[in-house]
């Protein structure tokens, strides 16, 4: 049911756009590729995060199976092989390897020592060595130019996507915060308007023909001088536009 109701609200939020954007007179702007997105966002990947994530949630009932017939350690040879196609796969599909090798990771830490996932220590350690290994990965690769210029896709870019690092990182912080108690209306609230704001910034047809056209504006009128401030209000502007 909650995939349903996912689904159903990412086609409407994409097709009150596209309705949006014809009556603004972008028709003979609009290609047909985006017009087919537009119309179906699930199965063209136009909100990469949510395809991954319903294709995930049905993978699971059969991973889980599967995983309960195979040694644990090769679980976690897999999670690490899964991990290092995502430094080498084409940037459009390397989410994909990295979403099934960290459920794989988890499944492996909390099969081998469940009480681990809930030690302050551990979870510190992770915390502390995954942001080290993702911000010298990330430097490494940005001041000595490894970059696959000739492929679609740049390996500074993997740094963000599909690498072990960064997932230690957001595993550890994760642990911390879940053992956090405590009762907050305001950030629920916030917490709840996190998706539409993902499924809204990352629309095909904003980012793609209202975005450009709204940051050229900007950059016309107040220059390059204040990039960060812009960066921002637009940011609070579109979290405020969620909201309401």
């Amino acid at each position: 049911k909650k995939i349903i109701r996912l689904w159903i609200e990412v086609f409407f939020i994409s097709l009150f756009f596209l309705v949006c954007l014809l009556i603004a007179g972008f028709a003979k702007t609009i290609d047909t590729k985006s017009y087919f997105k537009a119309i179906f966002p699930i199965c063209t990947g136009a909100n990469w995060y949510i395809t991954f994530y319903i294709c995930f949630a049905l993978l699971c009932p059969l991973l889980n199976k599967l995983l309960k017939k195979v040694n644990l350690w090769i679980v976690f040879a897999v999670s690490i092989t899964l991990f290092a196609l995502g430094y080498i796969v084409p940037k459009n599909i390397a989410q994909g390897p990295a979403f099934i090798a960290c459920y794989l990771m988890i499944y492996f830490i909390r099969s081998k020592n469940e009480s681990l996932c809930d030690k302050y220590w551990f979870n510190i350690i992770l915390t502390v060595v995954g942001l080290g290994l993702f911000i010298g990965t990330f430097i490494l690769l940005d001041n000595y130019g490894l970059k696959a210029t000739d492929t679609e896709y740049t390996v500074t870019w993997q740094v963000f996507y599909g690498n072990l690092p960064f997932y230690i990182f957001g595993f550890g912080i994760f642990n911390l915060f879940r053992q956090m108690k405590f009762k907050n209306g305001v950030i629920n609230f916030i917490s709840s308007t996190s998706l539409i704001c993902y499924v809204v910034h990352e629309n095909n047809l904003l980012r793609s023909y209202v975005r450009p056209l709204v940051w050229e504006e900007l950059y016309a009128k107040f220059g390059h001088y204040h990039l960060i401030t812009q960066s921002l209000l637009f940011s609070v502007a579109l979290f405020l536009a969620c909201i309401l």
